[in-house]
């Protein structure tokens, strides 16, 4: 279940798990697509994934393994609004290999806020990401 602008509605999500050279690696989908990516593995049991979040844990390990840089796959941004929307858009843009500042990510995307701004959307991302305070904290 999510809240999404004051009304509550239903979301059913399937989740899987993996584990990578770096650690328990947890994935959400939903009908619109992959909709979270967090460093746990999920709660409770898990279904063997099928589907969407097959194609999620295939990508993700041929990424670990070297064999991937660029996911193709669809995302479920209905979870974002606004700027929150706008940063994690823009955020998704950022070529892989690059890690890009709360100053820079602000000015990608276009929302005017400033940094420290950016830093709380950050904080709230569900989503692993390469996106630092500062260019001395990379």
């Amino acid at each position: 279940m999510s809240v999404l602008r004051g009304r509550m509605r239903h979301v059913e999500v399937t989740t899987a798990g993996l584990t990578t050279p770096v650690g328990p690696l947890g994935i959400a989908v939903s009908e619109r697509g992959l909709c979270r990516v967090e460093w746990s593995q999920p709660p409770g049991r898990v279904a063997k994934p099928a589907g969407l979040a097959l194609r999620v844990i295939e990508q993700l390990e041929a990424y670990f393994t070297g064999e991937l840089r660029e996911f193709d796959l669809p995302i479920d941004w209905s979870f974002a609004t606004g700027t929150r929307l706008a940063v994690l858009q823009a955020l998704h843009r950022v070529p892989y290999g690059t890690a890009v500042t709360y100053g820079e990510l602000a000015e990608l995307s276009g929302t005017g806020v400033p940094p420290r701004a950016i830093g709380g959307v950050m904080g709230a991302n569900p989503q692993p990401h390469r996106v630092a305070p500062s260019p001395f904290h990379l």
